[in-house]
């Protein structure tokens, strides 16, 4: 965890700068005291803790060219009032309400009061969701009415305030995972994405999801639906925008998988039929022979006869 402290403009933006993103300090109360405790996860995802007194920031043009940053952050308002704007909105943020804003682009945010916020911040690339979903999410208050956000501030609330999951591997992939999907879920409700547009995001999300957990032997069109918490009839319905089902994507790739690995000849045909989540050697057999006619030992030897790919 880092723990950083501040009682100046200066010492906020340094705060700032390492904990969340580059910000400028435009307006501050005298006796100033501020704190921000950061929980990183993992791939860039990380939760802060932000306490501090009356004072306003800014993203500014100039901070952003001389800092690029692809975040995304979702303010959950703990205590006292945060006022968002970005995009020419303006959201205010009273005690249990969020808001999304998007690093890349400037925006103002004024805490007229003591402040209590915890800030979850997504990389854009772990965001299956458009540039426009994103600027229409933008800045626009959400509570507990909207479900995803629901979820989100239990979540935070529950779960990881003891922040034993940044200890342990498993816990920490499974927060990870769990925080992006709910922020690129808040951020679709926000933006009012048409039902193409969700359909287009959640099967966006699934393909991310099977390329993570390809290894997984248990990973089929049931698990993806429980997965992203949609039905298995909406999964396959995600599926068919690419003419495809479930089944036979997930099939695909463990076999697009299993050719990349078997060109590694320190790596034991068992052991690429486990990497890529088959259970038996003999069905990784049979399924490698029925896609390229050939058995994977064979196919290796070909491959490696031919030369690099």
């Amino acid at each position: 965890m880092l723990l950083l402290t501040s009682a100046t403009a200066e010492e906020w933006e340094a705060a700032a700068a390492r904990a969340v993103v580059p910000l400028r300090v435009t307006r501050m109360t005298p006796g100033f005291r501020g704190s921000l405790a950061r929980h990183d996860l993992d791939d860039g995802v990380w939760v802060v803790d932000a306490r501090s007194a009356a004072h306003e920031l800014a993203r500014t043009p100039r901070l952003i060219d001389a800092s690029a940053s692809d975040g995304v952050l979702l303010e959950v308002n703990v205590h006292g009032e945060t006022v968002v704007t970005q995009h020419g909105r303006q959201a205010r943020l009273r005690p249990g309400d969020g808001a999304l804003y998007d690093t890349r682009w400037p925006y103002h945010l004024v805490l007229p009061r003591a402040n209590a916020s915890s800030l979850v911040h997504v990389p854009r690339r772990m965001l299956p969701l458009t540039d426009g979903v994103l600027h229409r999410a933008t800045a626009r208050g959400a509570d507990d009415r909207l479900t995803a956000y629901g979820l989100l501030r239990g979540f935070l609330e529950l779960v990881l305030p003891p922040r034993a999951a940044t200890s342990d591997p498993a816990a920490r992939a499974l927060a990870t995972r769990s925080l992006a999907d709910l922020v690129a879920t808040v951020a679709s409700a926000l933006a009012g994405a048409s039902p193409t547009a969700s359909r287009e995001a959640l099967l966006s999300a699934m393909r991310v999801t099977v390329e993570r957990e390809l290894a997984d032997p248990d990973l089929s069109p049931a698990s993806l639906a429980a997965r992203h918490h949609v039905s298995v009839r909406t999964v396959h319905a995600a599926f068919a925008l690419m003419g495809e089902t479930p089944a036979a994507y997930i099939r695909a790739r463990r076999l697009e998988r299993a050719r990349a690995l078997l060109r590694d000849p320190s790596l034991r045909v068992v052991d690429v039929a486990a990497a890529c989540g088959f259970r038996e050697l003999s069905t990784f057999q049979r399924a490698f022979r029925r896609a390229h006619g050939l058995p994977p030992a064979a196919w290796r030897a070909r491959a490696q006869a031919a030369g690099p790919a």
